[in-house]
């Protein structure tokens, strides 16, 4: 019988457990977050969107004109719900239609990009405030 050669499995000499890459110095994957004025930027300058006596953006007429629904919009805002790519397509569209941004634009005036482990932190910010 002729011998065969089999390779035997090393170990990965990437990684945290092969001394190689930390996961501080790993990639980390990227999110959007909103900003804190998102709101801001939807209402713009439109006296139609905001409320008479204090200025406020009117949250339930943009969420029609955007859409969406007020509650999930709420919840958003209240940070009790996820950003979804539903949401945000919706929010760049509203920005693209109603104030002529182009999706880049919009997207900066909306949105952060930011690493996860960012985004995490951040949120425990806003919800301990």
């Amino acid at each position: 019988m002729t011998p065969t050669a089999h390779r035997r499995p090393r170990p990965h000499t990437r990684g945290p457990a092969a001394g190689g890459d930390t996961p501080a110095t790993a990639l980390e994957p990227k999110v959007y977050v909103l900003k804190d004025n998102w709101l801001e930027v939807l209402a713009g300058d439109d006296p139609s969107l905001r409320t008479r006596s204090t200025g406020r953006p009117k949250a339930t007429v943009i969420s029609a004109l955007a859409g969406l629904d007020r509650t999930h919009l709420g919840q958003i805002e209240g940070k009790r719900l996820p950003l979804s790519l539903k949401v945000m397509e919706a929010m760049i569209t509203f920005l693209d239609v109603r104030r002529g941004m182009t999706e880049e634009q919009a997207r900066a005036a909306l949105f952060d990009y930011v690493t996860r482990s960012e985004a995490q932190r951040r949120t425990r910010q806003q919800v301990a405030a």
